[in-house]
């Protein structure tokens, strides 16, 4: 999931997106430069008793096919700020992976 602007969420669409999560279903989304604001209001619509956490650096992803020692890569330098992924976990299973300042679709 990736774009410019605004995204918003029924509370139906918000429901399906959370059964298919919790039904072996994965999310990938990045801010993109822009859409931080927009989608931790509207993940909160679907995992409202959740917080997006860092996502530790030896959970695994960062070394799975290409290393990434740091985390996730910086594709494009916008403001300075370091690049960050964040997760939300439902059953002890990673269902949502969220990067800011890193934009790995432009990668």
């Amino acid at each position: 999931m990736t774009g410019h602007g605004n995204i918003a969420f029924t509370t139906a669409e918000a429901r399906r997106l959370k059964t298919y999560l919790e039904n072996s279903g994965f999310l990938c989304a990045d801010d993109d430069y822009g859409r931080d604001i927009p989608f931790r209001r509207e993940i909160k619509k679907v995992f409202p008793e959740k917080e997006l956490v860092e996502l530790p650096i030896d959970y695994g992803l960062s070394h799975f096919q290409f290393q990434f020692p740091t985390g996730p890569p910086k594709t494009h330098e916008h403001n300075g700020k370091p690049p960050q992924g964040f997760s939300i976990f439902w059953n002890g299973r990673l269902v949502v992976y969220y990067t800011c300042e890193s934009n790995p679709s432009d990668g």
